[in-house]
């Protein structure tokens, strides 16, 4: 991973999104961790893609990394709406938000 940020994504990492929600969020019932990988779609300057896997995940925060295989700068982020659940069960709403730096 980038050595910007402590982050488990992996040495084929070129680039992490740290994601930020609310609340700690975890997959929603009949959801798995590959459909919370999937409801991402991150607009780089070369192309818009999904991260290749996730980080930060399991340990009961509002932190998601979003591990990326490009070097071309990230500049928004798409989420899915009702995949990730929050502590009380609610499901998260359809997302976009401009990567800030």
């Amino acid at each position: 991973a980038p050595d910007d940020i402590d982050s488990d994504c992996g040495e084929e990492t070129a680039q992490v999104v740290m994601v930020v929600w609310a609340g700690g969020v975890t997959p929603g019932l009949d959801f798995a961790q590959e459909d919370h990988r999937l409801m991402y779609t991150v607009r780089t300057a070369d192309d818009d893609l999904e991260p290749f896997a996730l980080g930060d995940l399991d340990d009961n925060d509002n932190y998601v990394h979003l591990c990326l295989e490009t070097e071309a700068p990230a500049l928004e982020v798409f989420a899915q709406a009702g995949v990730l659940a929050d502590p009380r069960g609610d499901l998260n709403p359809a997302t976009d938000v401009t990567v800030s730096r």
